[in-house]
Formats: structure tokens, C-alpha cells, sequence
């Protein structure tokens, strides 16, 4: 009993070979999508007369299906119509059951079959066809001093971002803004009071491109999160 595992809206290619075979013998393939336990005539897929002992089809899995599924092939011999396309039943022939694995949904949250958009820390539909860029919240979290920086926004910018971080103490904290060439764009210390602080810094004069913000707090805990300025 092996385990294939798939794609949605992938087609699984199954061949069947046989030492010797009729022109008509009979081969049809089953899947259980509905995981019913029954093996309905809906979800059958037919092959072709077989030609130099072998046949093959493609089985189309479905665009809303994950999981794991048991497929059934059956061949049956030329002689015995009364088996043709019944999944069951003792009659002569040879029967396989395998069980394959659709690892998610070929349709993304856009509506796309195979699309690679996919729902942001903001819970936005984002990436693939969406045109949009998926946005930054990070929390690091200092359990000594109980700090950490609660969002970076906004992410893409196209002037300015904002940083806002939460002290459980007065402090000092170190921002720096690194391009992805090496280039230290801006450094500098940050006096943070207790509670609640937005720190602004302006992109405005850098050009276009991805940047790495990095922020360290006096205990040493560091947060690096990327950027993009459009």
C-alpha cells in the first residue's frame, strides 16, 4: 500500500502493464474523493484499449480536495463483462488499492487555480497576481525587560515607515537600516520612554528597493525585519 503524494489540478498519470494482455481487456481506476468509503461511478476514470500490453490515463484531482485518498485499479479480463467498471466483486482479474496524498489547494485565496498568492500576518490576500506585497507585524519579546517592537508599517512605503515599540522601562535602543548591498542608510540611538513609542524615519531620499531594519534594546535582543520602498 505505497503513498504518492500530488499537487491540485495535477493530473496523476497512471500506467498500467501487463505481461500478456487482450486488446480488450478492461482497466478503470478509483478515488474516493468524497471519502465515502464507496467507490461511485462519478469518480471513475476509464483507460484506453491496451497496446503492447500497456495502458494509461490521466486522473484530473480536484481543485478543492487535501488530504489522504484511497485510489483503486482494477483490470479485467476480456472475458468477464459483467465486472466492467464494477469496482468490486470477485471476479477474475487483478485489483491494487494505493493511497495518495493531496498536499493543499490548487486555488489561492485570489480565486487563481495554482496561484501562489497566499493571507498575510495581516490578513490580507497577497502575493501571486494580487499586486500586493505582504505587510511587516513582528513581535520580539524581551521576557527580562519585557520590551519588544509590536509593528513596522507602513510595509511597502514609498517615504517613511514608522516603528512602534513598547518599553516596560526608560532606554535606550539602537535602529539601523541596511540596504541589500551592505549600505548602512541610517544609524542612530533612540531614547525610548516607558509604554507605547513611534519612532518616524524618512526613506524619502533613498531610492527605490528592499532594506533590513535592524533594532537592538539595551539587554542585546535584536529584531531584523525586511522592507520595501516603492
Amino acid at each position: 500500500n505505497l503513498i504518492h503524494t500530488f499537487s491540485p489540478c495535477q493530473n496523476i498519470q497512471v500506467t498500467v502493464k501487463l505481461n500478456w494482455a487482450f486488446p480488450l481487456n478492461f482497466s478503470h481506476a478509483w478515488v474516493d474523493w468524497n471519502r465515502n468509503g464507496v467507490f461511485e461511478d462519478t469518480e471513475r476514470t476509464n483507460f484506453p484499449a491496451f497496446k503492447n500490453n500497456i495502458t494509461s490515463a490521466n486522473i484530473l484531482v480536484p481543485s478543492d480536495v487535501e488530504g489522504n485518498f484511497t485510489m483503486r485499479i482494477r483490470n479485467v479480463y476480456h472475458f468477464n463483462l459483467p465486472a466492467v467498471g464494477i469496482p468490486c466483486g470477485d471476479f477474475p482479474g487483478e485489483v491494487e488499492d494505493y493511497s495518495i496524498k493531496i498536499t493543499k489547494s490548487c486555488v489561492d485565496c485570489n480565486g487563481t487555480i495554482a496561484g501562489t498568492a497566499f493571507i498575510d500576518k495581516c490578513n490580507r490576500c497577497v502575493g501571486g497576481n494580487t499586486g500586493k506585497i505582504e505587510c511587516v507585524i513582528t513581535s520580539s519579546e524581551d521576557s527580562e525587560s519585557n520590551n519588544f517592537i509590536t509593528k513596522i508599517f507602513p510595509n511597502p512605503t514609498t517615504d517613511r515607515i514608522s516603528i512602534e515599540y513598547s518599553s516596560g522601562k526608560n532606554e535606550d535602543i539602537k535602529i539601523k537600516i541596511v540596504s541589500t548591498v551592505g549600505s548602512v542608510i541610517y544609524a542612530k540611538n533612540h531614547q525610548i520612554n516607558q509604554g507605547l513609542n513611534a519612532i518616524p524615519i524618512s526613506l524619502a531620499t533613498h531610492p527605490q528597493g528592499i532594506y533590513l531594519v535592524d533594532v537592538e534594546n539595551q539587554s542585546g535582543k535584536r529584531i531584523t525585519q525586511k522592507i520595501v520602498k516603492n
